[in-house]
């Protein structure tokens, strides 16, 4: 969401100079790969025992291309890149399974609505402190996009870690 929705335009812009008109055209693919992503992954949702390791491979994966995407390779990879985070962005759904099969059937909807929340509030802290970075990168001569995709980058992952070593849920929440 960080990328589509605030770094898109001034990173295809300012790196390699498309109108806004190419830039919507470009956030229009990756909304559609956002669409899709979400869909392909309860496809392959193997249950509770092998979900988690799913959700942090794609996670992790999505550190990587959030750096990727930092130095800048060429328009047409750039352009592919942003498209296949915004699909494999759909590792969420799993995340959404994994907090429904943490909890009792009594707590699940209050649980679910709190996930909801954070994350949310995480693409709102996401956006505003991928702009501090800017703001601090300016100082140094870092290109904008540079900065905010390498400070998205980071924080994916340290959150990828963090959710690695939280506790597996318990095995039967039923209650």
């Amino acid at each position: 969401m960080t990328l589509r929705g605030l770094w898109i335009g001034p990173f295809l812009t300012e790196r390699y100079g498309f109108s806004l008109i190419e830039v919507g055209h470009i956030a229009l693919v990756i909304s559609i790969a956002v669409i899709i992503g979400p869909y392909l992954f309860g496809r392959i949702d193997p249950g509770p025992s092998g979900r988690r390791k799913i959700i942090i491979w794609f996670s992790a994966t999505c550190a990587v291309q959030f750096a990727g995407l930092a130095p800048g390779w060429n328009a047409g990879f750039d352009t592919a890149l942003a498209v296949f985070t915004g699909l494999s962005g759909g590792c969420v759904t799993m995340q959404y399974a994994d907090v429904r099969s943490s909890y009792t059937a009594e707590m699940t909807g209050r649980a679910l609505s709190v996930f909801t929340m954070a994350m949310f509030g995480g693409v709102a802290a996401m956006q505003w402190r991928s702009g501090t970075a800017v703001t601090l990168a300016a100082d140094y001569g870092i290109e904008a996009a540079r900065a905010a995709l390498l400070f998205v980058s980071v924080t994916i992952a340290v959150a990828t870690l963090a959710f690695w070593r939280l506790p597996e849920p318990p095995k039967d929440v039923s209650g």
